[in-house]
């Protein structure tokens, strides 16, 4: 089985000032397989997160990162998992 955290905010959402490296460490520390970094409006964090584990695979063996976006939305917040555009603030 394995154990993911699927709404993660980083820096680069309004609602948070959590450095990516640290959101990376804490997972690992916390026994998580993977993350989903959904910041709001923008998939920047996640992306970045992706391309740090990339580049770093003895700090991060085997572990995934799936870039999202949280969109606000005139009905409330979307979350959207691996989109491959940013998807604009309605």
């Amino acid at each position: 089985m394995y154990k993911y955290d699927l709404h993660i905010h980083t820096e680069y959402s309004y609602d948070s000032a959590e450095p990516i490296k640290n959101v990376l460490d804490a997972a690992i520390k916390n026994g998580l397989d993977g993350i989903a970094i959904c910041d709001h409006n923008t998939r920047e964090g996640g992306l970045k997160a992706e391309e740090i584990v990339k580049n770093n695979p003895d700090k991060y063996p085997d572990f995934v990162v799936i870039p999202g976006v949280e969109v606000d939305t005139s009905e409330g917040h979307l979350v959207v998992l691996n989109s491959n555009i940013d998807i604009p603030r309605n």
